[in-house]
């Protein structure tokens, strides 16, 4: 088995794990509750080619460990038993590292990042708690940071069955953990013995009242449940994604050797790429005429042709102050192009346009509105369902009239799952599309992923002044996995219609940009009854489903 990279003088060997190629050395941590250490690898998944880490936990795994799957925890990819002594935890990387890295070169977050690090850790923990567990390790070094900036629960292997006679820490104490953690980020200082609202606000007078209420009730005999604490953080806003120190590049990236180029990566969001984007402008303010290659074109050349040395490729797994590594080659690329179609005779504001719509297409390609219901750019499952029902039309017009939307909220009362999702899908699209939350109010369950998701896209949407027109979807077929009374499972497959998007920032002309049809995707919705009808609770990619051994 090759490594991805040599192993240094006295890193312990790594031993064989079924389906990763080990790789670098990371080191080695203490495993809250258990005696002994954790040791720490990376390594490559070899049936998808993306990086994994893999931490060799000394006893055994906790028997409900690898159904926590949510997407505000780190992802198990698999949990092999080695031997009697030990087991192998494979994990999700992200090259973006951890809060604790984030910390120690920026000291404190700002009041947008702290509040979506305490949503997304609070519906982590919630999770946690709803399958009769407790975490029991919640500090900066258990939060890992995707590429979009976003805060997932690392540490599972912590686990424990609250209540357990052997245990020491319960549920209360991992919303107080939370609460110090929080504390920390706002304030650049730890929680005192005796934390009290009052000395958070002499700390953190910037901050909003609600915010500093909710991380001083974590402080509170007894604190609130996880679930009533996420409760209270959504109802104040989501917040925005954390920055990373360093460019983290994609969230996942296939393993290359000195002799392959290093793949073409997607950038994550398009606001992300927006942002970057710009700032790029404002540094270089260089230009290309006519079809001259252009210093960004050359440089991601000459990089897929000589890539650097594994040595100095940047995982993520210490802390580096030093500048940003060089953007993905697909963002230099996407640079040429822009300043190829501006020109050098065209005004700023127009070039900012147009890197608007770069990232627009980014947005809608990855978060929901290109593709309709997408969470996920993972390809989409290529293998249909063993029984689906095919749609009666293959084609969904984008706009439906009040008398259609009403039918179609009516038909998302029917009995059977699959056809209120295919009256859901329409809807959505039509809200997303038109900037509509006041339906997608009607069509996504309160409180749950698919509207915070969803409510993200719009704000996206409404700060880069973009219009989407003709937006619609053909439904292929849908395929009833589960279904209770109360909740549904669906697997939908569909292809995202050929549609403008138009950058409309006054007093500039209109940008537009034509998108072609997308490929076949397939996705599972979950629904959600809510009085006569169903909702759209979540949306999840079943190529992105974690496996087990």
């Amino acid at each position: 088995m090759s490594e991805v990279h040599l192993a240094g003088i006295g890193d312990p060997e790594p031993p064989p794990v079924p389906g990763v190629t080990m790789g670098r050395y990371v080191g080695r941590s203490a495993v809250a509750g258990r005696p002994g250490q954790a040791l720490t690898w990376l390594g490559v998944d070899e049936q998808t080619g993306h990086r994994v880490q893999v931490r060799v936990v000394p006893g055994t795994p906790h028997p409900l460990l690898r159904g926590l799957i949510d997407e505000h925890l780190l992802r198990t990819i698999a949990v092999t038993e080695i031997d009697a002594q030990r087991y192998a935890l494979v994990s999700e990387h992200h090259p973006a590292g951890t809060l604790d890295r984030l910390l120690q070169a920026r000291e404190r977050l700002t009041l947008d990042e702290i509040q979506a690090l305490a949503l997304m850790l609070a519906r982590g923990l919630t999770e946690v708690h709803a399958a009769g567990l407790v975490h029991g390790a919640l500090d900066a070094t258990q939060v890992h940071l995707t590429a979009g900036g976003r805060p997932v629960l690392g540490g599972l292997e912590s686990v424990h069955t609250s209540g357990a006679e052997d245990a020491i820490v319960t549920m209360a104490d991992d919303v107080t953990a939370l609460g110090r953690l929080l504390w920390a980020s706002l304030t650049a200082r730890p929680a005192p013995a005796r934390p009290t609202q009052e000395t958070l606000r002499t700390l953190a007078p910037h901050a909003p009242v609600t915010l500093v209420d909710l991380i001083g009730a974590c402080f509170e005999d007894p604190p609130p449940t996880a679930a009533a604490l996420a409760r209270d953080l959504s109802a104040s806003g989501d917040g925005g994604a954390l920055q990373p120190v360093l460019d983290p590049g994609p969230a996942t990236g296939r393993a290359t050797s000195p002799t392959q180029p290093r793949p073409a990566t997607a950038p994550e969001t398009g606001s992300s790429v927006f942002h970057r984007l710009r700032g790029r402008y404002r540094r270089r303010g260089r230009h290309t005429h006519g079809n001259q290659a252009s210093p960004a074109t050359e440089n991601a050349a000459r990089r897929s042709t000589h890539p650097a040395p594994a040595s100095q490729a940047n995982d993520g797994s210490a802390p580096n102050n030093t500048a940003p590594p060089s953007t993905p080659d697909t963002q230099d690329l996407l640079m040429a192009q822009i300043r190829a179609r501006t020109g050098h005779d065209r005004s700023r504001a127009r070039r900012i346009k147009l890197a608007k719509g770069a990232g627009l297409i980014a947005v809608l390609s990855l978060i929901g509105v290109g593709g309709w219901l997408g969470l996920s750019s993972a390809p989409a499952a290529t293998t249909p369902a063993p029984t689906r029902t095919p749609t009666a039309s293959p084609a969904i017009a984008p706009q439906p009239t009040v008398a259609e939307e009403q039918e179609l909220l009516s038909q998302a009362g029917s009995d059977d799952p699959g056809a209120a999702v295919r009256a859901l899908s329409r809807l959505r699209v039509f809200a997303l599309s038109t900037g509509d939350e006041g339906l997608l109010g009607k069509i996504d369950a309160p409180q749950g992923p698919a509207l915070a998701q969803d409510k993200r896209v719009l704000a996206q949407l409404s700060a880069q002044d973009i219009e989407v027109r003709g937006l619609g979807i053909r439904m292929l077929w849908t395929n009833v996995l589960e279904q209770s009374d109360d909740t549904a499972r669906v697997l939908v497959s569909f292809v995202v219609d050929k549609h403008r998007q138009i950058v409309t920032t006054a007093p500039e002309p209109a940008s537009t940009h034509l998108v072609q049809a997308g490929e076949t995707r397939t996705l599972v919705v979950e629904l959600v009854r809510s009085g006569d009808r169903w909702m759209i609770y979540r949306i999840s990619d079943p190529a992105a489903e974690p496996t087990t051994p």
